[in-house]
């Protein structure tokens, strides 16, 4: 039954994680669905019209973990004199999206078109989210984004982008690591952490987990990307923390370039049929001695019948005998059956 329990209980922590995956899952999908409103009505716009439309619609009811965004034309595609004509939109501090124009300026010294989120968006089916590895530029804090292409009469007409701040993943991680009583960091494949770990003070966002040392967790999770074991499956291994046998399980959060990594003690794993046991013999121990308590009594009753009639044959058994005297027969059973013979 054991064995039975603790596959029960580590199902319940996958549980957990995929729970969470799941709960990225769909915010991205909702990033997804506002991206694609974004590159179906971008083509039918005009210049002026795009930027009228764009920060209404990247604001989200002022919902912060959307970061900002923008619209990314092709080179000359939004104003044939024009190179660099992005318009990007960010939340300041008030809450508000307002433009910036660092791709735009002589200050930039590449071209958005260039980066590699912006080539990978014109690769990927039409309407279909590219999502980039964690990164932070241009002074703004770390993100993520949704790179979707946009098309304008069959032929590709630039890229729209949603960026995600890493502060959603972060609540995320603190709330599944409540839940399984155990760290929880998200990180990229390449070791890029994406998250900070809640039982770890410092920020460690945009690190690479073979930078944290002094981290049992990230030396566990370095050691799986060194070994190439980390794949598109779930991944458990054991490893140690500051004395405690522990186990490391690693989800990848479907369609997307992150995984999930928990770290919980292996005897917590086991909690649920130490409980189960323990109650279960709290329960059978007690029954166990009432039914033994009976059995004896019951033996005791019968030896001492069994002793009556005995005594009674022996009387029988001498010649001075009452033969007037009838032996009990009132318990209806096999000695009163022997009894009613005797009589």
């Amino acid at each position: 039954m054991a064995p039975k329990l603790y596959d029960l209980e580590k199902s319940g922590v996958y549980k957990n994680i995929q729970n969470m995956s799941q709960k990225i899952s769909l915010e991205l999908v909702k990033i997804e669905a506002q991206s694609r409103s974004i590159t179906q009505v971008v083509p039918d716009f005009t210049s002026d019209q795009i930027d009228e439309f764009l920060p209404s619609v990247l604001d989200q009811y002022g919902r912060k973990a959307v970061f900002g965004g923008g619209v990314w034309p092709l080179p000359y595609k939004r104003e044939r004199s024009i190179d660099r004509f992005s318009s990007f939109y960010v939340r300041d501090g008030s809450n508000k999206m307002v433009a910036s124009a660092f791709w735009n300026s002589a200050e930039a010294k590449e071209n958005y078109y260039d980066q590699g989120w912006y080539k990978q968006a014109l690769t990927v089916p039409k309407g279909t989210c590219k999502w980039w590895p964690a990164y932070a530029d241009a002074g703004y804090e770390a993100r993520t984004n949704c790179a979707m292409g946009i098309y304008k009469d069959g032929t590709a007409y630039g890229v729209s982008t949603i960026d995600l701040t890493l502060g959603f993943f972060n609540f995320l991680a603190k709330d599944l690591s409540k839940e399984v009583g155990g760290d929880v960091m998200i990180f990229e494949a390449s070791g890029k952490i994406v998250s900070n770990l809640p039982s770890y003070s410092e920020d460690i966002v945009l690190k690479n987990v073979s930078q944290i040392s002094d981290v049992k967790l990230t030396k566990a999770i370095s050691e799986v990307i060194e070994n190439n074991t980390l794949n598109n499956f779930s991944f458990e291994r054991e490893y140690e923390n500051n004395g405690i046998d522990s186990t490391l399980i690693i989800i990848p959060v479907e369609n997307t370039p992150w995984y999930m990594a928990v770290g919980v003690p292996t005897s917590s794993l086991n909690q649920a049929s130490s409980n189960v046991m323990s109650t279960l013999l709290s329960i059978q121990i007690p029954l166990f001695v009432l039914m033994l308590i009976v059995v004896i009594i019951v033996i005791r009753v019968l030896f001492n019948r069994i002793a009556l009639v005995k005594a009674n044959l022996d009387q029988l058994s001498t010649g001075d005998a009452d033969l007037t005297q009838r032996l009990d027969i009132s318990q209806q059973d096999e000695l009163s059956a022997i009894n009613q013979s005797v009589n």
